[in-house]
């Protein structure tokens, strides 16, 4: 098991939004299991009056507020809510882990103002793509963070992964080994779209697959865009995917674009009239040692 707690990207920007979503999510889930504590009193009571249980869970459907906000059809309740809800404590932890770890780098990246669009952007984008393969009614801000990731891939591929992990040797040692390693970000990501491709060919059905899939692709296409715009830029010390597959331009030949016809045919000129110096040990034609045969 590897989980991620920390990301290489440094930034004078706090994250606020993100903390704020963090916290949110934490309070929803709370009042969730609040609700479902008394739907579940309320329940037992109303079969021990001989009312029949389906009756009984199609009530408490209709009287929860939680469950009018699960994605199920086209409701726009269902598009917006679903992703603040979680089914219990290893979906909650699971999805903070990751909106922590990567969401806090996106937002100090995008601001703080952009942020929140973005996430609920995201967030439709995943559930559209799930609904348009015929998905049943699903919950969870896996769409929306596999978007942040996909956000991350295109700005910050190269930066490293602080995780903890734990794995057993089975066979070989028994006892758990826990850790901590670091890894370059590409890598983990990788891992979670292969994971969500394998478990669109083998149907995974508690795993909305194809959410995640939409997500991922739309945060990435979202962060080209971006990129393109110049509405986000990289830092000197940065380097996005864009620039490591284009190999864009040097920042002297940037400077010279912005620079006036005139000037540009001046550096050219110079470049002709003084040839770059070439060391003496260049200009020396190389002598190989005569081999005397005895």
């Amino acid at each position: 098991m590897i989980i991620p707690y920390r990301v290489d990207v440094p930034s004078d920007t706090r994250p606020f939004i993100n903390w704020l979503i963090v916290a949110s999510l934490i309070a929803i889930f709370v009042l969730q299991t609040i609700e479902h504590r008394q739907a579940r009193e309320q329940s037992e009571g109303r079969i021990a009056k001989r009312e029949s249980f389906v009756e009984t869970v199609q009530r408490l459907k209709d009287e929860m507020i939680s469950y009018k906000f699960i994605l199920n059809g086209w409701k726009a309740i269902g598009l917006f809510g679903h992703m603040w809800l979680h089914v219990d404590i290893p979906h909650l932890i699971g999805d903070l882990i990751f909106l922590w770890a990567f969401g806090n780098a996106i937002c100090s990246k995008i601001g703080n103002i952009f942020y929140l669009p973005i996430y609920i952007g995201l967030g439709l984008i995943a559930a559209i793509s799930h609904l348009l393969v015929g998905g049943g009614p699903a919950l969870g801000a896996g769409g929306v963070i596999s978007g942040i990731l996909g956000m991350f891939l295109i700005f910050f591929p190269e930066n490293t992964l602080n995780c903890l992990v734990a794995y057993r040797f089975l066979g070989v040692i028994n006892k758990p080994y826990f850790g901590t390693i670091t890894i370059r970000s590409f890598w983990i990501i990788l891992i979670w779209v292969v994971f969500n491709i394998w478990g669109v060919l083998i149907g995974i059905g508690h795993i909305a697959c194809f959410a995640h899939i939409g997500g991922f692709v739309g945060g990435a296409v979202l962060a080209i865009l971006l990129l393109k715009l110049k509405w986000v830029t990289m830092e000197r010390y940065e380097k996005s995917l864009l620039q490591l597959i284009s190999r864009e331009k040097s920042d002297e030949e940037e400077t010279r674009k912005d620079m006036a016809p005139w000037q540009q045919q001046y550096i050219r000129d110079r470049e002709v009239s003084q040839p770059r110096t070439i060391p003496l040990e260049e200009k020396q034609p190389k002598v190989e040692p005569k081999v005397i045969e005895q």
